[in-house]
């Protein structure tokens, strides 16, 4: 077994880190080349519709920006089959749909597939990124899509609604829509944008805050079994502005911060969220903070239902969503050790 760096966030490169968390798509064109997977399908303007590729992406991405691929750089090609394509770029006439996109920033874009993945240089793509784990390094891009008509709508779509959110059928679905009728009392937060057709729960906005996410690291930490931890990040959202600032999306019960009812969590592109209430007072209310003030959470991913845990050892990256912001990082779960964990913890529960 090959060992992992000491170090709370000792990092591999932005490349690497690709080719562990999910998978990606490239072009219309090149996707085809894809092993095992296909282009996201195109759909008329008038007419968008959820995809099982590019959507799903969108879905997850802290960013969602349209513009041209420029300045691309390729990198190293892994002598696998299909070849492991590596590459960075910037994004020129970007339009941001989601996110505060830099237009001098560096992305990074990792495929497997046949063919060199190839972007023509007049058009315009639709770009899915996500930070970089523990907020070091380029930012990945997890999609690269031809911005036609029907990719632009469900983009735009998909845009309007917080990180985690989806649209089927026309109707729009919340990552609590598993809790049911009755989750969310019909009277409060009437007045919101979005509505869970199920759950009833209102879509929030978390606003102009910043999200950051650390390993907790126990203090008998082995090298080669869990060198970044035993599943538990903490959490810190801050304001980084001078005056107070209103976050609807990091729910209150009196005093309390309600974590488990705020954040959504993504692994391999599926939202989650913690287990919590089965029903949802109608006195919450937003979290305030006031200038330069920040509030922290410990989250225990190990309790995180659903997950197919990797046998032997692997990274195991996550993203930690807050409305329309996130934050992601990762940590080596060995499961000779970890499985014993989860199972103690969840006694605790």
């Amino acid at each position: 077994m090959n060992s992992e760096p000491r170090g709370k966030l000792a990092a591999k490169s932005a490349l690497e880190a690709g080719m562990h968390r999910r998978g990606f798509l490239a072009t219309a064109s090149a996707a085809a080349a894809l092993a095992g997977s296909g282009s996201a399908a195109l759909f008329a303007a008038d007419e968008p519709k959820v995809s099982d590729g590019l959507a799903a992406k969108l879905r997850g991405a802290a960013m969602i920006v349209v513009g041209k691929i420029a300045n691309r750089k390729d990198g190293p090609t892994g002598l696998s089959f299909p070849p492991l394509w590596n590459l960075t770029f910037q994004i020129a006439e970007g339009e941001k749909l989601r996110g505060k996109w830099a237009d001098e920033a560096v992305a990074a874009f990792t495929v497997r597939q046949e063919l060199q993945p190839a972007f023509d240089e007049k058009k315009k793509y639709v770009v899915a990124l996500r930070s970089p784990a523990g907020g070091k390094g380029n930012w990945q891009a997890t999609a690269i899509e031809l911005a036609d008509e029907g990719n632009l709508a469900i983009a735009r779509k998909m845009a309007s609604l917080p990180l985690g959110w989806e649209w089927k059928d026309d109707k729009i679905l919340s990552p609590w829509r598993d809790r049911g009728e009755g989750y969310w009392p019909k009277e409060a937060f009437a007045t919101a944008a979005a509505k869970c057709a199920v759950s009833g729960r209102p879509s929030f906005a978390a606003g102009d805050i910043i999200i950051e996410t650390e390993q907790i690291l126990p203090a008998d930490r082995h090298e080669f079994k869990n060198p970044f931890g035993d599943g538990e990040f903490q959490i810190t959202v801050t304001n980084p502005g001078d005056k107070p600032v209103v976050v609807p999306a990091l729910l209150k019960d009196g005093d309390k911060i309600l974590w488990e009812e705020s954040l959504v969590i993504f692994t391999a592109d599926n939202p989650m969220v913690l287990p919590g209430r089965a029903k949802i007072s109608s006195q919450l209310k937003p979290t305030t903070l006031g200038p330069k003030e920040k509030v922290s959470g410990v989250i225990d991913t190990l309790t995180l239902p659903g997950i197919a845990w990797p046998r032997g050892g692997s990274r195991v990256y996550f993203t930690f969503a807050l409305g329309e912001q996130a934050a992601d990082n990762f940590f080596y779960y060995f499961s000779n050790l970890h499985d014993a964990i989860r199972e103690k913890r969840a006694g605790k529960k």
